[in-house]
């Protein structure tokens, strides 16, 4: 992948104009939404507030073509994946200047920040241990080993995480890197005290190739498949009290692979978005009791992620004819507002509160 043409910046200002009641940097908390953008030969970083019409792009040098994004209550974390291997701190009160920017170990690609306290649990893809570091400044504070969980190349394919009271619970994909990258079998969801680092119990999916993980009322429920296979696509709810993983939604009945999955109030319905026949795709609002798809939002082409803002799902869309941030009723589903252009196609989504 190629890094970013530093004339992208002065492309991107021009193209979109600045509220000036933009929430870069507002309050640290208010509200603010930030935006990963890319072409995969060239990359943005930009931020807005549900309500505004445009994004104020955030100028950083060679800004890397395969990321995603963090938040603290007062840091956006940039984590730049394989071939930068690295994370970029951010204040957002002053975001052109990066606090920090440190290396998370080369070629092991950065998948996930989980924050505890003082310090974050770095999910790397090549890697068998999780790094826990000092989010601020990077220094290394423990290692916790997962080898035990992977398959035969030794690497689990740690790519998402969720922390509920003093657990935290990692995605594991179980792929052959030998071969391309294709599952093994069905993913593993780890269970870690992070009191102890001590690993308390690992469940077993019935889905292969794992990507998101959220909670509701105990239950943990983890979305993924393979792309080439829909018996082995779906949404798995786990029972943590029972120790039991069963399927709750087909891939079939998406007609697709679903990926990030966000739940909505105190409902049982949670987001989720998913990809079908490429380029298309959908974001289906399901009954998490029966698995049953209650509502789609309308208006997208390829959604890429979600997140709630306050009472909005924001919607990134990569669709040729769609590309844009889209914002909707988290609970109804009624678009809030028209699209938001942006200057390149957006991607990964973090919003202050939510991560």
């Amino acid at each position: 992948m190629k890094r970013m043409l530093v004339v992208l910046f002065a492309v991107a200002f021009s193209v979109i104009a600045c509220d000036e009641n933009n929430g870069v940097g507002s309050n640290g908390g208010g509200g603010d939404v930030y935006v990963y953008m890319t072409d995969f030969q060239s990359a943005a970083l930009g931020a807005f507030a549900v309500g505004d019409s445009s994004v104020e792009i955030i100028p950083l040098n060679e800004l890397h073509t395969d990321a995603t994004i963090r938040t603290t209550d007062d840091r956006v974390f940039v984590l730049e994946r394989l071939g930068k291997d690295a994370v970029i701190v951010l204040d957002p009160a002053s975001p052109t200047t990066p606090v920090a920017n440190y290396s998370v170990g080369n070629g092991l690609n950065p998948q996930d920040m989980v924050f505890v306290s003082d310090r974050a649990y770095v999910l790397r893809h090549n890697a068998p241990n999780i790094l826990v570091v000092n989010p601020t400044t990077g220094d290394s504070l423990a290692s916790v080993d997962l080898s035990s969980v992977a398959d035969a190349d030794g690497i689990p394919e740690m790519v998402d995480g969720l922390l509920v009271g003093n657990t935290l619970y990692v995605v594991c994909q179980l792929l052959d890197q030998t071969q391309w990258f294709s599952p093994t079998g069905p993913g593993k969801v780890v269970a870690l005290d992070v009191t102890t680092n001590a690993i308390t119990e690992i469940f077993d999916l019935t889905i292969s190739n794992p990507e998101a993980i959220t909670e509701r009322n105990g239950r943990l429920y983890v979305s993924g498949g393979s792309w080439y296979d829909l018996t082995s696509n779906g949404i798995d709810v786990v029972d943590v009290p029972q120790s039991q993983v069963t399927r709750l939604v087909e891939g079939s009945a998406l007609s697709g692979r679903p990926g990030t999955i966000v739940t909505v109030g105190s409902t049982n319905d949670a987001w989720v978005v998913v990809s079908q026949t490429w380029p298309n795709g959908a974001v289906y609002q399901i009954d998490l009791a029966t698995g049953a798809i209650v509502d789609s939002l309308a208006g997208l082409g390829s959604p890429a992620q979600i997140v709630k803002s306050g009472e909005a799902l924001v919607v990134s869309d990569r669709g040729e004819a769609t590309s844009g941030i889209y914002v909707f009723d988290v609970t109804t589903g009624d678009a809030l507002q028209s699209r938001i252009t942006t200057p390149l196609p957006p991607d990964a989504l973090a919003a202050f509160g939510t991560n």
